[in-house]
C-alpha cells in the first residue's frame, strides 16, 4: 500500500499532467496516450489500481458500523413503531445463498417472530446442508466419511462439491466477508477488459485495437474511482447525500468522453451508451458469479 501511495506522489510532473486531463478533459487522456506522448502522464494501469486502492482505504475509514447506524435510527423514530425490546430480526433470501441478521433494536423493521443467535450467518440452501454442519460442529470434516453417513453417491462431482459444502461450514462470514472486500480492486481489475471487449464489439467498424479500447476503459474507470474519493471526503465535512450529483457528473462525463474519443455525434454515442450499458450488465453479471465462485474455492 505505501509502496503504491509513494509511487503515485513521486511522479510529480506527470500527476500534474495526468489528473487534470482525466478531471476537466473527458477523452483527451487516452487519446494522447494513444498519440505516443506517454512520458508526460502516468501509466493508466498503475493509476487506476492507486486510485482504486486508495478509494477503498479511505472509504474504509469513514464507514460506519451498521449497528450504531441502527441505533441512530432507534435514536430519530418519532413514530414509535420501532420497538428497542423486541428480539430479532431474520431474513432469508430465497437463493442458494442466504444472509441472516439478528439484531434486537432492528426486529420491528420486518414482521417476523422467529428467533435465532445474535451475529450474522450465511446459509446454504442444500438437503444436506444442515446435517453437514451438525456433523462439522462435532468434528467431522472428512468428505468421504460425511458422504457415507449421508448415503451420498461417490462421484467426482459429489465429492468437489460437498467438499466446498463443507468449507462452506466451517467458514467464518465476517472473515470471508473481510476477504471479499480486500479483494475489490481487483475484482473490479477484472471486469476492466470485459467492458473493453463490450466495446471493441460496440466499434467493430472503428480503426481502434482492442488495447485502444482497454486504455479508454482504465480512464474511464480511473475517473470514477477519482469523483468517489472526492464524494467521500467531502461527505466527511458536509451533511449532504452527493449521488445524485455524483450519478449525474458520471453520466455527462461519459457522454462526453465517449464523443470526443471515438469522434461520432452525441446521437450515436447515447444510442451506443445504452447498448453498452445492457450488454455489460449482463456480461458482468456471469463474470461476478464466475469470480465470486473461484474466490470461494481458493478461499
Amino acid at each position: 500500500m505505501f509502496e503504491l501511495i509513494q509511487g503515485f506522489l513521486s511522479v510529480d510532473s506527470r500527476l500534474t499532467q495526468s489528473l487534470p486531463a482525466l478531471l476537466f478533459r473527458p477523452g483527451l487522456l487516452s487519446k494522447e496516450y494513444l498519440r505516443g506522448r506517454r512520458q508526460r502522464y502516468l501509466d493508466p494501469i498503475r493509476m487506476f489500481i492507486t486510485i482504486t486502492v486508495l478509494y477503498f482505504l479511505i472509504a474504509s475509514f469513514g464507514s460506519e458500523d451498521p449497528k450504531k447506524e441502527i441505533e441512530k435510527l432507534v435514536a430519530a423514530d418519532s413514530t414509535g413503531l420501532i420497538d428497542i425490546e423486541t428480539d430479532s430480526l431474520v431474513v432469508i433470501e430465497d437463493s442458494p445463498l442466504s444472509y441472516r441478521i439478528t439484531d434486537k433494536k432492528s426486529a420491528a423493521l420486518l414482521d417476523s417472530s422467529e428467533t435465532i443467535s445474535s451475529g450474522e450467518q450465511l446459509e446454504l440452501d442444500d438437503y444436506h446442508y444442515k446435517d453437514i454442519k451438525a456433523m462439522v460442529k462435532r468434528g467431522h470434516i472428512n468428505t468421504i466419511e460425511i458422504m457415507d453417513s449421508l448415503n451420498i453417491e461417490n462421484t467426482f462431482w459429489n465429492r468437489f462439491y460437498y467438499g466446498e459444502v463443507i468449507k462452506f461450514a466451517q467458514s467464518d462470514f465476517n472473515k470471508f466477508k473481510d476477504y471479499i472486500i480486500n479483494k475489490l480492486p481487483w475484482i473490479i481489475f477484472c471486469l476492466i477488459p470485459i467492458f473493453a471487449l463490450v466495446l471493441k464489439l460496440l466499434y467493430v467498424r472503428r480503426k481502434f485495437l482492442y488495447i485502444d479500447h482497454l486504455i479508454f476503459s482504465f480512464h474511464l474507470y480511473s475517473f470514477l474511482f477519482l469523483t468517489l474519493i472526492l464524494q467521500t471526503i467531502l461527505e466527511q465535512f458536509i451533511d449532504h447525500d452527493f449521488d445524485g450529483w455524483w450519478f449525474l457528473i458520471i453520466t455527462l462525463y461519459t457522454i462526453f468522453a465517449f464523443r470526443n474519443f471515438y469522434d461520432q455525434s452525441y446521437m450515436k454515442t447515447i444510442v451506443k451508451m445504452f447498448a453498452l450499458l445492457f450488454i455489460y450488465s449482463i456480461a458482468a453479471l456471469f463474470s461476478l458469479i464466475f469470480i465470486m465462485l473461484v474466490m470461494f474455492v481458493l478461499y
